[in-house]
Order: C-alpha cells, then sequence, then structure tokens
C-alpha cells in the first residue's frame, strides 16, 4: 500500500470525537473530611462511535473483530482490518466489570484494541479530571449517580473537554478512498490450502470440519494464524490423551491458554 494512503488512514483513524461520541467513567470518588464530594474520572469513545469509525476508514467489509475468553474472568478482543490483500490484527484485554459482566468485559476489550490501532488514544493525554460533584441529587442526562458508601450516592456532572480534544470540522475522518482491486489470487489460495491441509490432518483424529467450527464459533476460512496455532494445540492434548475428543481437549487449551 503506499505510504501516503498508510500515513491518511493513520490520520483518520487518531482524529478526535465529537463530545457526545465519548462516556465518561468514575475511577475513584468519595466524600473528603470537610464533607466535599469529588469523582475522578476518565474519558473513553463508546463502542458506537469505534464501530463507525472503523466502518468510515475501511469500509464495512475491510474490518472484523474477534472475540475470546482469557484466563480469571478476562476478555481479550482482536481488531482485524484489511490493508489490500493482508489482514493484520491487533489485540488488547480487559476484565468482566461489576455491572455487566460479560457485556462489560467484551465492550472494555474492543475499546482497549482499538486504542491499539490510534483510535481515541489522544484521551489518555487528558490529565486527572475532577468532575463537578455535589451530594444534592440531580436531574437530567449530564448528572450521574456514584455509590461511594454502602447506599450513599454522590451526583457528577459530564465534564467539559478541552479544545484540542474537540474535532476541527464537521467531519471526524478524511473521505475514504476506494480500495484497490485485488491485483493477484494467490494469497487467497494458499489460505484455502492450508484450511485443506488442516482439515485432513485432523481427519486422522476423527474430527470433522463442523466438529472444529462448533469449537471455534466461526468457519474454518476465517481462521488467523492464532487459530492455527491453537488447534495444534488441542491435537497436542489429543495425542497425550487418546480418549478425548476434540471439544475435551479444546477446553483444556482455552483454559490453559
Amino acid at each position: 500500500m503506499d505510504r501516503n494512503e498508510v500515513k491518511r488512514i493513520e490520520a483518520a483513524l487518531q482524529a478526535a470525537f465529537p463530545a457526545t461520541d465519548i462516556e465518561w467513567r468514575v475511577q475513584q470518588g468519595g466524600v473528603s473530611q470537610s464533607g466535599k464530594p469529588w469523582a475522578r474520572v476518565l474519558a473513553y469513545v463508546t463502542n458506537r462511535a469505534i464501530q463507525s469509525r472503523l466502518d468510515e476508514v475501511f469500509g464495512v467489509d475491510g474490518w472484523q473483530n474477534m472475540i475470546r475468553e482469557w484466563r480469571d474472568k478476562s476478555t481479550v478482543c482482536g481488531i482485524s482490518v484489511r490493508f489490500g490483500d493482508e489482514w493484520i490484527t491487533k489485540w488488547d484485554g480487559a476484565d468482566e466489570t461489576d455491572i455487566e459482566a460479560t457485556k462489560g468485559g467484551i465492550s472494555d476489550a474492543m475499546k482497549r484494541a482499538a486504542v491499539q490501532w490510534g483510535i481515541g488514544r489522544y484521551l489518555y493525554k487528558l490529565e486527572a479530571t475532577f468532575a463537578e460533584c455535589t451530594l444534592e441529587k440531580q436531574t437530567g442526562p449530564e448528572w450521574h449517580a456514584a455509590k461511594y458508601d454502602r447506599d450513599k450516592y454522590l451526583y457528577w456532572k459530564t465534564p467539559t473537554l478541552p479544545a484540542w480534544a474537540l474535532p476541527t470540522s464537521g467531519t471526524t475522518t478524511p473521505p475514504r478512498q476506494p480500495a484497490p482491486p485485488p491485483q493477484k489470487p494467490a494469497p487467497q489460495q494458499k489460505s484455502v490450502d492450508k484450511v485443506s491441509a488442516l482439515l485432513t490432518y485432523m481427519a486422522a483424529f476423527k474430527t470433522t470440519k463442523e466438529d472444529i467450527e462448533k469449537a471455534f464459533g466461526y468457519k474454518v476460512e476465517e481462521f488467523k494464524d492464532v487459530d492455527f496455532d491453537m488447534v495444534r494445540e488441542t491435537v497436542k492434548l489429543m495425542k497425550a490423551h487418546p480418549q478425548w475428543t476434540f471439544a475435551d481437549a479444546w477446553a483444556e487449551t482455552k483454559v490453559g491458554a
């Protein structure tokens, strides 16, 4: 890919978001000895805005995400984007949240993976932000409640982002250039051959394509290198425990991943 096009994509991914696409979360909060409430808050890009940004830059068919369970109730997310004929994936993860365990973990993992691509990374430059707080109950979309002691709540107001953290124009990203047509079919053929070789090899272990796809949750033709590696690790366990099925060995592989 042309270096200028790579730079354009980089700038488009890193562009600032409107304030409506930013959500805030309390990192720490409480009430001081003098009785004054306080809350230190962090800014995040919403998952909806991340998805829209990826659509704008790469097109709806130019990116995909993958979710994996990890140890100790954590989740890892990989965001893959297509550069010409090549897919590149960047990963990151997060623990489950106290409010929405599974959904929260997936959401946070995707936000972290997006930062790996530069999306919303500028928000890390924000200094510690202390929101306007009160102990008086407040209503309105700009006010939020946060528990600080058993059944006690403080109320904090959505902060205002500094000018440098906001878009300078009405658009958030430069227009996407049409992707060049694929030049060579060879990479796809190589992928097909790799899948065929895998299925032939797994047949010796009485494992079908359906068995593998049921374990992974998606088609073998969509496998990345990390998926082939995990199948190889599963086969090692099947060799060590001949009585195990692919599903048995796969369950152990996920636990030890």
